[in-house]
């Protein structure tokens, strides 16, 4: 008799255990329709699905992303690492860690999370950028410029990258370089939009300033005024007048 009971239970376990995991699933799936446009229910999904599966490594990664954009970067280094602990080869949660630790001024140990992330993927234009840009926070000028080269040869449509790689290149006294990726950045950011008025600004200045361009500078100043960078028209008085 005893024997038939504990049989029987092994049979309803195992049954369960689908049942569990499919439940987890749901709340996973959940979680991540609600990171955007409701991240403390996201959050609230994701733990229901680690509270069904301890080991759903996808879960913490996910509720990791949903505290950061909650702006709760120490819940989610944390969670970042659980996922790590369960799959050392996460590139995501690396980089995620990254971008937490970064968030919180710790670029150092960022970089080491995105460099294990390049190392799994070596194709991984976001990391380059990110680790970059921890580089040149740290005043790394060098180190930033190869990375945000590497970014830029992977992927070459992302505007803000040249935009990064021109302030960069400012530290380095690269006056000429700097002057072309602001020039690409505006082109890839759209001439007449918004998001290039500071970069009209900055490479108006840098004409100005280092390149002895100053009518191209101040027609910048004036394109960046016109787009809407109210601090431009003190520039002009300042340079132009």
């Amino acid at each position: 008799m005893k024997k038939y009971i504990f049989n029987l239970l092994i049979i309803i376990l195992l049954g369960t255990l689908p049942l569990l995991s499919q439940s987890a699933k749901y709340y996973y799936d959940q979680g991540v329709k609600l990171q955007i446009p409701d991240g403390y229910e996201s959050v609230s999904n994701f733990t229901k699905a680690i509270s069904l599966n301890p080991n759903y490594a996808e879960a913490y990664q996910g509720r990791a992303v949903a505290k950061s954009n909650l702006t709760d970067y120490r819940g989610a280094v944390d969670d970042y690492s659980k996922a790590i602990k369960l799959n050392p080869n996460y590139e995501e949660a690396y980089s995620g860690r990254g971008g937490a630790l970064s968030a919180q001024s710790l670029y150092t140990t960022a970089i080491k999370d995105y460099t294990r992330a390049i190392e799994l993927n070596s194709k991984n234009s976001y990391c380059y950028y990110f680790r970059g840009d921890c580089k040149s926070k740290l005043a790394d000028s060098r180190g930033a410029e190869d990375d945000f080269c590497r970014a830029i040869e992977l992927f070459n449509g992302n505007y803000f990258w040249y935009w990064a790689r021109a302030d960069n290149r400012l530290k380095l006294r690269d006056y000429l370089g700097a002057d072309f990726d602001y020039t690409r950045a505006i082109e890839l950011s759209g001439i007449e939009s918004s998001l290039s008025n500071d970069i009209f600004y900055e490479r108006g200045l840098n004409r100005i300033n280092n390149l002895n361009q100053r009518e191209n500078g101040c027609r910048d100043l004036s394109k960046s005024g016109e787009l809407g960078y109210k601090y431009a028209y003190d520039s002009i008085k300042l340079y132009c007048n």
